[in-house]
């Protein structure tokens, strides 16, 4: 038996998983660069990551890889994809990180002297207000889910669209924000049958 964030109690005879990964290091998350919607590529040490992870990811039950079309998303799901016999890879726009608007390109210890440690929750001049960002987030991965009722789905995506799924999907641990995301890192959740992801 798992809790779900709403306090439910729910079986873990489930349907299907959900295998949720955060794409592979780019220079700007090593120097703590706000990216936001920026296409930053993987580095030398996020491509070396990412092959960790397919080393980690072999004999799991994947058959489509849905990805952000950002390049550190796409070039780690065309890694797995490689890896695991070509995997077919779904692009879904929806996916992408928030759009920080002004704040990208600044570094997270400038925005976390002049607007606090919770600067994330703030709406950027000229960005995603984060609960729009968070309702974005939540229908399209609903609608991916609707979409490949049959699909085992592993997405490729970014830190805080992991934070936003790991406050709705049923617990396996701890809750996990944005910043508890770790690159290149795969986190499995249960579908219960019948669970429905919470939308607008």
């Amino acid at each position: 038996m798992v809790l779900s964030s709403f306090g439910y109690i729910i079986s873990l005879m489930s349907e299907r998983e959900i295998h949720l990964v955060r794409h592979g290091e780019t220079e700007w998350n090593k120097i703590k660069r706000v990216q936001g919607s920026q296409d930053r590529p993987l580095s030398v040490v996020g491509i070396e990551q990412v092959e960790k992870l397919i080393r980690e990811l072999e004999g799991a039950d994947i058959s489509t890889i849905f990805t952000s079309p950002l390049k550190r998303a796409l070039t780690s799901a065309q890694m797995i994809s490689f890896a695991m016999d070509n995997l077919p890879i779904v692009v879904r726009p929806n996916l992408s990180e928030r759009n920080l608007g002004d704040f990208e390109t600044r570094y997270v210890a400038e925005m976390e002297e002049t607007y606090g440690s919770q600067w994330h929750l703030l709406t950027p001049p000229n960005g995603e207000p984060h609960d729009a960002f968070r309702n974005r987030i939540l229908t399209e991965f609903k609608d991916i889910l609707d979409l490949y009722p049959d699909e085992k789905p592993l997405f490729v995506c970014h830190g805080w669209v992991i934070g936003v799924l790991d406050g709705v999907l049923p617990s396996v641990g701890e809750r996990r924000d944005g910043y508890d995301v770790q690159n290149a890192t795969l986190y499995t959740y249960p579908l219960p049958t019948g669970f429905e992801i919470p939308t607008p």
